[in-house]
């Protein structure tokens, strides 16, 4: 009997475990199925807009071209921070002309185009080459967060494929062994 409970007990914690690790792989996936590695210049685009909009958020700035809401420019993480230190977000208002370098291939699936450099009127509040470097640094880390999130709930999968295994294999030799050889079902 518990040796029963033992192997239902694994049997379950292997599918349930087996559930979650599919369900963060398709979630990793897919937040890697986008990465892109954004150190070829290729992957770079420069436009000059004029601001139609400026969203400024606890760790983003939005910027919006006028006449054109499909896209979006963002800067945040280390890139908004030299930005606000390079005194850009005092010196662009709506109506601006400025000049972007973004990565074209957007945040995932979105029209929310990363920002590498920004400047206006030859002042540049965000660097080409800084740009590039903190944006490259933030999908690493994005990769090596995933990558790390998902030794935990595979060790544990397999660690229960192997108990399920050997309780398998043993229950097999114990029912061999404990059953007479003249026995009938029960109910025959």
């Amino acid at each position: 009997m518990k040796r029963t409970l033992l192997s239902i007990f694994f049997h379950i914690g292997t599918i349930i475990t087996l559930v979650i690790n599919v369900v963060l792989y398709l979630i990793g996936s897919a937040l890697l199925s986008f990465h892109v590695d954004y150190s070829q210049f290729n992957d770079y685009q420069t436009i000059t807009i004029t601001i139609g909009n400026i969203v400024v958020e606890d760790e983003q700035v939005v910027i919006e071209q006028l006449n054109f809401t499909e896209s979006y420019y963002v800067l945040e993480g280390q890139n908004l921070v030299v930005f606000v230190e390079n005194g850009g977000l005092d010196s662009i208002q709506v109506g601006n002309q400025i000049t972007l370098i973004y990565g074209r291939h957007g945040w995932g699936d979105s029209s929310d185009y990363p920002i590498v450099m920004i400047e206006k009127e030859g002042i540049t509040f965000l660097n080409y080459e800084t740009g590039v470097s903190n944006l490259i640094a933030v999908y690493q880390s994005l990769k090596n967060r995933f990558y790390r999130t998902m030794i935990v709930p595979f060790s544990i999968l397999i660690a229960f494929g192997v108990g399920s295994t050997y309780l398998i294999v043993t229950k097999r030799d114990y029912i061999d062994k404990n059953t007479p050889i003249n026995s009938k079902p029960i109910g025959n």
